[in-house]
């Protein structure tokens, strides 16, 4: 039979006392938490300020031009009598912008006049003299179609644009495309 032992109990050591430590935390741990208190403080601080900035007054000019380099001006407004009228057919607001693909090459020999609205079907510009129009759609155009093109040469999603915009336009009836 084989001899069996006892197991013997084993002596952990303690780590000695850090006289320059008296109260056993590690140094890192010192470091970690100032580096904690001093994220947290300066967190704070940004939202604080991010909160009051937009309360604060603005020291921008009055009248003149402000910051946006849009043009104001100061105005008294007083209560009177209507003493004329004047009733006019207008649109008031900005109808947004749009980008234009061009595709014509030269010089521009006119442009319309400043505030002008063009519409589908209309002349957008002049280039050496020939008039640019308007169309509406996504798909520029980007090759030249002639009556005398094959059916092949005058298909795809630019040519069915184009049709229907001289649909809407009333040069075509939808019966003819």
């Amino acid at each position: 039979m084989p001899a069996t032992t006892e197991p013997q109990p084993v002596a952990i050591r303690q780590p000695e006392a850090d006289p320059s430590n008296p109260d056993g935390v590690h140094p890192h741990r010192h470091r970690r938490a100032l580096l904690v208190v001093g994220l947290v403080v300066v967190l704070a601080a940004v939202v604080i300020i991010a909160a009051v900035k937009p309360f604060s007054g603005s020291s921008g000019p009055v009248g003149g031009v402000s910051d946006n380099a849009d043009p104001t001006s100061i105005a008294t407004v007083s209560l009177q009598d209507i003493t004329s009228q004047t009733e006019v057919s207008a649109t008031l607001g900005y109808s947004g912008t749009d980008t234009v693909v061009n595709q014509a090459q030269g010089t521009v020999t006119w442009l319309p006049s400043l505030g002008q609205v063009i519409s589908e079907g209309q002349v957008l510009y002049d280039t050496n003299g020939s008039p640019v129009v308007l169309l509406y759609g996504g798909t520029p155009a980007y090759r030249s179609l002639s009556e005398a093109a094959t059916a092949t040469e005058v298909s795809g999603l630019d040519v069915e644009e184009l049709n229907y915009d001289l649909v809407s336009m009333g040069y075509l009836a939808s019966s003819e495309v």
